[in-house]
């Protein structure tokens, strides 16, 4: 009898046990910051006369980089990001993902409208892509500035080809552009270039920064290409990456 008193308790006991539940994993943490481009502040004012790109910086290995890209928009209103992945060598995307609010995502999220939105909805799956290139995550906030002018080295020497008002488009634009490394060695290798724009709106090209060098890698450059937008005004600023050996 009371071996069978003890049997009923602890079959009771056993019962009454909550089983072991998996951990639930965090939350994705939230996007990267944007890279901050003091001389474009003036116009993320409301009504400014050029529109600009955003860029959230991810992380970087030594010769990749990984970044969301907000392109500016001026016709349709929508919402667009990229995430990307690049090489620095070759200045060649070697993965990539797009959302644009306009157009249907049938497996996607629903219509969203700000980084945050979309962060939520494929921010886990973007740093599964991205950490399978070997980058780690950083804050990266601000760029290093170099010299685009004058004798001091190293410094980025910027080329351009261009044609005036008289343009059989009736305003001056760039019709090509190359940006030179000149390291203190004196020697000088391409950073960055492109021929032949398959466009005519490029309207100036600058740099006002770069990120530095990771181990034994290249630094990443910031380019501002400066364009005319869909009705001529406002203005668009887009901005891209290149690789430098700045080591």
């Amino acid at each position: 009898m009371r071996w069978a008193l003890c049997l009923v308790v602890a079959t009771a006991c056993w019962h009454e046990r909550v089983p072991d539940l998996p951990p639930v994993p965090p939350p994705p943490p939230g996007p990267p910051a944007e890279l901050r481009i003091p001389e474009l502040d003036e116009y993320r004012k409301p009504n400014a006369s050029m529109l600009v790109d955003r860029v959230y910086v991810y992380g970087r290995s030594d010769n990749l980089i990984a970044y969301l890209h907000e392109p500016a928009d001026d016709a349709c209103g929508c919402y667009e990001v990229i995430a990307i992945v690049q090489d620095l060598t070759s200045g060649l995307r070697i993965w990539s993902d797009r959302y644009k609010s306009e157009e249907i995502h049938p497996d996607g999220p629903p219509q969203v409208s700000n980084l945050q939105q979309i962060w939520d909805a494929r921010g886990a799956v973007w740093e599964l892509n991205i950490r399978a290139f070997g980058i780690t995550r950083e804050t990266v906030t601000a760029l290093h500035v170099i010299s685009t002018t004058g004798r001091s080295v190293p410094r980025l020497a910027i080329h351009k080809r261009k044609v005036g008002d008289d343009s059989d488009l009736g305003y001056a634009h760039l019709t090509s552009y190359r940006i030179d490394l000149i390291t203190t060695a004196g020697d000088t290798t391409i950073a960055a270039q492109t021929e032949h724009l398959d466009t005519f709106d490029l309207l100036e090209v600058e740099v006002p920064g770069y990120l530095p060098p990771r181990g034994n890698g290249r630094a990443a450059v910031l380019i501002v290409e400066r364009r005319r937008g869909w009705e001529g005004l406002p203005y668009l600023a887009g901005l891209r990456f290149a690789g430098a050996d700045l080591r």
